[in-house]
């Protein structure tokens, strides 16, 4: 696409920022013909580079969401999974439409070209940019085939599995404090999903009730937190990348875990070198990791098995 200049002036709403190849045509080569004044390759030389976008996406692609709810960005990010598209078709896998849905699969047919990477979504107001959101936008390359079942066996659920995961880290982190959430950040305030595994910042207690460390899932059915070891961490994270969000107006079961390498390293360090105390909270539908296994876990820090 030739580049094209001019000045941009952007209003209020929601934008994809996208970035494209271009090329353009520089300098200009000796000719010779009948016609000088009509020479068609007389380029001197082609320069590639590449074109930034933004796509204004109107606000009826996302009507129902209240601008002013500190929810509008999960909401927004999880339209651009397509987690309604996602849930219909699991209610239907013989549906063949599953390789095109979300916010961000519309706007293929109003301005988002093939060549058109799409790198985050911006959402401006008139007191300025509110948020930039990476990870809404971003995927990694996929194949998607328009068959039956093939949401269940394409590569685009892990990847959106892997961006629900780092756009709900990103968010946290613009959330938390140095080393905390706020009180008031909560996740039925701030989150309507969550990805099917997440990591929170807690602040640290001088006492078993992990009061102020659970606060963030005030109102939610939970169990935990219980210790895990970090091996079982990396896999835990893998294998969520498959699994649904957690819908936040549900009632259904998150496990809530503490990584007993981390207790330890607070607990035997001391000032500057203590390190953030964190949990990690996973979808009830993923198995149970925490029940201690015999030379594999720590007397303090572990957990009876549960009954089943």
């Amino acid at each position: 696409t030739p580049i094209t200049g001019g000045s941009y002036v952007v209003g209020a709403g929601v934008y994809l920022l996208t970035i494209a190849p271009a090329q353009l045509s520089e300098g200009r080569a000796p000719t010779n013909g009948l016609d000088p004044t009509n020479v068609a390759c007389n380029t001197d030389a082609n320069v590639e580079a590449v074109q930034f976008r933004l796509i204004n996406i109107r606000p009826e692609r996302y009507a129902g969401l209240d601008h002013a709810s500190p929810q509008f960005r999960n909401r927004l990010a999880y339209r651009c999974f397509g987690i309604e598209a996602r849930e219909q078709n699991m209610i239907d896998p013989w549906r063949v439409d599953a390789p095109r849905y979300g916010l961000i699969d519309e706007l293929r047919d109003v301005g988002l070209g093939n060549r058109d990477v799409p790198l985050a979504l911006v959402y401006w107001t008139a007191q300025g940019i509110q948020f930039v959101d990476t990870w809404a936008a971003r995927r990694p390359l996929h194949r998607g085939d328009n068959v039956p079942f093939s949401l269940l066996v394409d590569d685009r659920s892990p990847a959106i599995g892997r961006a629900m995961f780092m756009q709900f880290q990103a968010q946290i982190d613009q959330l938390a404090s140095p080393f905390a959430l706020p009180g008031s950040v909560t996740a039925r305030n701030h989150f309507r999903y969550l990805p099917p595994v997440g990591i929170i910042p807690v602040p640290e207690e001088s006492n078993a009730t992990d009061a102020e460390a659970t606060r963030f899932f005030t109102g939610l059915t939970y169990r935990g937190p219980a210790f895990i070891n970090a091996a079982r961490l990396e896999g835990l994270i893998r294998e969520s990348l498959c699994y649904p969000s957690i819908d936040t107006e549900s009632r259904e079961l998150i496990w809530l875990y503490r990584v007993r390498e981390n207790r330890m390293a607070i607990d035997s360090a001391a000032g500057v070198n203590r390190p953030r105390s964190f949990l990690v909270f996973a979808s009830g539908h993923l198995p149970y990791r925490a029940d201690a296994q015999f030379d594999a876990a720590y007397w303090n820090y572990s957990n009876y098995a549960l009954a089943r």
